[in-house]
């Protein structure tokens, strides 16, 4: 059946293709023929009119040709002409080969820009034949006028709103439409605009360009437009422009410029460096006053900024402008600017000011030299009692008068101030005070003396402020005095007693200085060689007398070289003392020569004795001093820290000459070394309350500068400690924080908590508690309100405000140490049982104990001990901080549970205390160990014999580790012990003579009474007597079943044997099967 479909098909292909078959061309239905072209024509042609239709069109046909007979492949092929007048037209197709036929022809045709489509393809199924001439339909082929309308375009700056001149305006329509007659890009004219007459109306998209602007259409996602058939559509689109090249500061449009500044110009690139130092290509203008008379200052090399600096400073709250002209050029000699860039910003507002009056608010005067502050300012009333702060920033503040010695402290609470502001506090009345203070110097030889004592005999002081002992400054400081006469009486050890008059004003600070004379030293020195009273040749020596003899090793002599201060510097090496040319003289020899223009002490130690008694001769050192000519000038510099810091007020010492470091921490020293004879080592000293002095020698020339670099002093040890000490952390809750120091303190007019404070690490709200003053002062003791959280880190930190009585600071620069309070602590407690148990406790008894917190179960396992040993301790954890603890205990025994200090908790709480606990046993157990199951093998009422084996088995969860016996008439068949699982089993022989009574089946600790135990009745029987013969012939069944499981296996080897061998034959024999009939075949049939 197949074979005839194809060759019908085969048939039909070879008459179509011969032409056998008539031709028929069809089209909307109809059956078009055909006529014969010229005579003799190699050609074909197809002909007709296109509705509407113009001349120039073009028009095609595209059709197939294929060979003639069999074989060769159908080519396409196409045919152009352009139509005449009216729209006619006449395609000649060429068919001269004989060997091909042209067939299914398509003729279209190409719309243009003014004439739009309404049909434009005509299709024919046949063959053009030579000489034959097709006709198209009239009205196959139409075309119709394409609607048109106007377009204007106007193109803006977004910036300015102003029209754009040249700027390139391209417009493209969105459908697929024959291209335009016209140019597509046009060029806007003075007002912006571009105009397209006569352009398709359709949607269009309009883009558009120009230098310095970005295109418009990476700014305008919609720059299309639809076209109005018949009339003009206008559309408007913003350019926006290029960013500036250049940045300013301030930027355009600031508000807030500070009126000292004038406007940096960062240009981005290297510029000409004369174009822009070129005033004339900038504008400078204030908004009211017009130009602003500046200069230009140009920073470093790279000629990318310029400074626009105002002569004088902007006025406040004003606008200004700067405009930088497009003259402006580049290194390279281009110009960056497009036109003129203006910038234009308002100044600052002005500062505000806070003013008041001071007045006695019982005087109603003035309150002159009054202290008030204001934010980080302090100033001082004048003599009407007025205050003013010029400069305040806005904000919320606190106006604060000083606490002083006439007046009480005063302040003024949030103060709101706006920029700008005048703020006239008004009349401000402080509270005077009805007493003053009182330093009391004390000299001695014009020195300070210190230790003297100074007694206020007449002041409504209170007792413990009567007498008090100047110190290393001479001084005695009582700090309330009220106003009146006051009886001072003034003494020293080896110095006369003086009695004076103080007189004390009500809230004034009193100074006295009481000069005291001191007994004269039995021991005077003398200068061997000297030019002149007290100044001594550079190869002087000295020369000591004694009143009586000495103890020759008591002598002992220092040279010291003296600063510009008049403090120690160093000491010169001297020779042992030798006895001198009269009795009772000792000559001292210097060792090398003098350094000139130095001042010096030569100190004979107090601790000299007379030679007879051993008495001491001095009460102090005798100090002789002298000094030598002057050396020309040197110079040494440097720097100190204090912990890594700048800081202002170290004292520098170097030769007779000392100073205090500025605010950076430096120093400067002018030595004059007139001579060269006197150039060598010298000692500079440097030292700061609470720093070790640091002390250095260096090598001095006259006319010399030293650089001493940069020098750090240390703290001083034992200056402050603090307990909790510094790093400790296992500090208790309930601790309180002391601080002790080397001196004594005073508490800050601002309170202890502005000066110390203790606060969790890292934070900065101080913890609440009371300060308490101890030991002289000497000693701060801080006790926080509630108990200092455990393990959490804790600072206590003392800023500068902490000062000595004599107003030193105590740390220049804050002083910081840190603890950590330890963790919370593991608390043992007995859960159960109770403690009334304890001394009756079972032997199945069980101790729970809790920790409290979590702890690893490890170390409890591996730390709890029970003396005295026991066996089967077993760890039943109820929680995380609870335990149960059992064991095979045994009867009426002390046993004791410890265990030891340690680390335990799951967060590092330690164990602090050995926790040990003591427990007697009984007799008795608590629970019930009866057995939950009972086997025996075979069981008693089957009766058992006489040697016969019994297989026994249990199970009690209760009882793990006790000890199961198999008792029968007092004979002990076996025993064994209860597995981790609560389970046992035994095998047991019965006896070999015939027995009837108990077997007793018990449980029980190891070593302990019975805690359970069953019976059973049984009989043992002697076991039933058997003969050979019968023996024997069990045995041959035994023998007979042997044989017959041989032979089956037997069997089944030789079935599977000749399957095995019957299968391999078929593969030989090659059969198949047919799957479609379901047989088996021969494969030659």
């Amino acid at each position: 059946m197949t074979m005839h479909r194809k060759s019908v098909f085969l048939v039909l292909f070879v008459l179509v293709s011969s032409g056998l078959l008539p031709f028929m061309a069809t089209r909307d239905g109809d059956v078009i023929g055909w006529e014969t072209g010229p005579i003799g024509s190699l050609d074909g042609y197809i002909e007709g009119t296109i509705t509407n239709g113009t001349a120039g069109l073009t028009v095609t046909c595209n059709a197939t040709k294929i060979p003639n007979g069999t074989g060769g492949t159908p080519t396409p092929v196409s045919f152009t002409t352009t139509s005449g007048p009216g729209g006619s037209f006449n395609i000649t197709v060429d068919t001269s080969d004989d060997n091909y036929q042209v067939i299914n022809y398509v003729v279209t045709i190409s719309p243009t820009y003014y004439l739009d489509i309404v049909k434009v393809q005509y299709i024919v199924q046949g063959t053009i034949n030579a000489s034959e001439t097709h006709h198209v339909p009239p009205g196959a082929l139409q075309l119709t006028d394409a609607a048109l309308g106007n377009l204007t375009v106007k193109i803006l700056n977004g910036s300015s709103g102003e029209p754009l001149e040249n700027a390139v305006v391209t417009v493209s329509h969105v459908p697929d439409l024959p291209s335009m007659p016209f140019p597509q890009a046009r060029v806007t004219d003075s007002s912006g605009e571009v105009v397209y007459n006569d352009i398709r109306a359709v949607e269009t998209e309009v883009e558009a360009t120009k230098l310095h602007f970005q295109d418009l259409s990476s700014t305008e996602p919609s720059n299309t437009v639809v076209i109005n058939e018949g009339g003009m559509t206008t559309v408007t689109f913003n350019l926006t422009e290029d960013p500036w090249p250049f940045e300013t500061i301030p930027v355009d449009g600031a508000a807030s410029a500070n009126v000292s500044r004038g406007v940096t110009v960062l240009f981005g690139q290297e510029m000409e460096r004369v174009s822009i130092n070129d005033t004339s290509n900038y504008l400078f203008l204030n908004s009211t006053s017009g130009n602003v008379p500046f200069h230009i200052v140009i920073p470093g090399t790279d000629n990318d900024r310029v400074d626009i600096v105002p002569d004088d400073p902007l006025e406040y709250d004003s606008y200004y402008s700067l405009t930088m002209l497009a003259k402006l050029r580049s290194s390279g000699g281009g110009r960056p600017l497009w036109r003129s860039m203006t910038v234009e910003f308002k100044t600052e507002l002005p500062p505000s000011t806070v003013s008041g009056r001071l007045l006695d608010s019982i005087s109603m005067l003035p309150a002159v030299n009054v202290s008030v502050s204001l934010v980080d300012q302090t100033v001082l009333s004048d003599e009407g009692g007025y205050f003013n702060f010029p400069l305040v920033i806005p904000g919320l503040h606190d106006l604060v008068i000083e606490d002083g010695y006439l007046y009480q402290g005063h302040s003024l609470e949030d103060i709101e101030v706006e920029r700008g502001e005048e703020i006239d506090l008004g009349t401000i009345t402080l509270v005077p005070y009805e007493w003053g203070s009182l330093n009391i110097t004390v000299t001695s030889g014009g020195a300070p003396l210190e230790g003297a004592w100074v007694k206020v005999l007449s002041s409504k002081l209170s007792d413990d402020e009567f007498n008090l002992t100047t110190d290393s400054k001479g001084i005695a400081r009582f700090e309330r005095v009220r106003s009146g006469n006051v009886n001072l009486e003034v003494g020293a050890d080896h110095h006369s007693t003086k009695v004076d008059v103080a007189l004390v004003q009500a809230g004034k600070h009193n100074l006295m200085s009481v000069a005291l004379v001191e007994d004269p030293l039995p021991v005077t020195v003398e200068l061997t060689d000297e030019s002149g009273e007290g100044l001594a040749e550079i190869t002087s020596d000295l020369l000591v007398r004694l009143p009586e003899p000495v103890l020759f090793q008591t002598l002992n002599v220092t040279l010291y070289v003296l600063d510009s201060e008049g403090d120690r510097a160093g000491t010169i090496p001297l020779a042992p003392p030798q006895d001198g040319a009269e009795e009772n003289t000792y000559l001292v020899r210097v060792q090398g020569n003098l350094p000139l223009e130095r001042e010096f002490e030569f100190v004979v130690s107090s601790e000299l004795r007379a030679l007879d008694d051993g008495m001491p001769i001095l009460w102090r050192d005798l100090v002789f001093a002298f000094s030598t000519p002057e050396i020309p000038f040197a110079h040494i510099n440097g720097t100190v820290l204090l912990e890594g810091k700048p800081f202002a007020g170290i004292r520098v010492s170097f030769k007779d000459q000392y100073g205090l470091t500025d605010r950076d921490g430096s120093f400067n020293f002018s030595i004059d070394l007139s001579s060269p004879v006197e150039e060598g080592l010298f000692v500079v000293n440097m030292s700061g309350q609470g720093y070790i002095p640091f002390t250095k020698e260096l090598f001095v020339e006259g006319g010399q500068t030293v650089e001493m670099g940069v020098i750090s002093l240390m703290p001083l040890s034992g200056w402050y400690s603090v307990t909790p000490a510094p790093g400790q952390v296992d500090v208790d809750p309930g601790t309180n924080i002391t601080m002790f120091f080397l001196v004594p303190v005073v508490e800050p007019e601002r309170g202890w908590s502005h000066a110390v404070r203790v606060v969790r690490e890292g934070g900065s709200a101080p913890i609440r508690g009371i300060y308490i003053l101890e030991d002289g002062n000497t000693t701060l003791v801080f006790r926080p309100d509630d108990a200092l959280e455990e393990n959490t880190w804790y600072e206590v930190r003392i800023s500068n405000d902490l000062k000595t009585t004599g107003n030193l600071s105590i740390f220049p620069v804050g002083n910081t140490t840190s603890f950590r309070v330890r963790p919370p602590r593991i608390m043992i407690g007995l859960v159960s049982p109770a403690e009334s148990i304890l001394d009756a406790f079972p032997l199945d008894g069980r101790l729970t104990l809790s920790f409290g917190v979590g702890v690893n179960r490890t170390r409890i396992r591996e730390g709890i001990d029970i003396e005295p040993f026991v066996k089967g301790l077993v760890f039943s954890w109820v929680s995380s901080s609870e335990v149960s603890i059992s064991a095979l205990f045994l009867s009426d025994t002390r046993y004791e549970l410890s265990l030891a200090p340690n680390v335990y908790g799951l967060d590092g709480e330690p164990l602090v205390e050995v926790f040990s606990l003591e427990f007697s046993t009984t007799d008795s157990y608590e629970l019930d160990h009866s057995f939950l199951s009972l086997n025996l093998i075979p069981e008693p009422s089957s009766g058992w014999e006489t040697g016969e084996n019994i297989r026994m088995s249990g199970n009690s969860q209760s009882s793990v580790g006790y000890t199961v016996r198999v008792i029968l008439e007092d004979i002990l068949l076996g025993e064994t012990t209860v597995d981790e699982n609560g389970t046992w089993s035994l095998e047991v022989v019965l006896p070999s003579e015939e027995i009837e009574g108990k077997l007793k089946v018990t449980l029980s600790v190891p070593g302990g009474p019975v805690a359970h135990e069953e019976e059973f009745d049984i009989t043992v029987s002697a076991a039933a007597s058997s003969s050979p013969q019968g023996g024997e012939e069990d045995m041959t069944w035994y023998y007979v079943a042997a044989a017959v499981i041989i032979i089956i296996i037997a069997v089944l080897v030789a079935v599977l044997y000749m399957r095995s061998q019957r299968k391999k034959a078929q593969d030989l024999l090659e059969i198949d099967y047919d799957e479609v009939d379901g047989e088996w075949e021969d494969p030659e049939e």
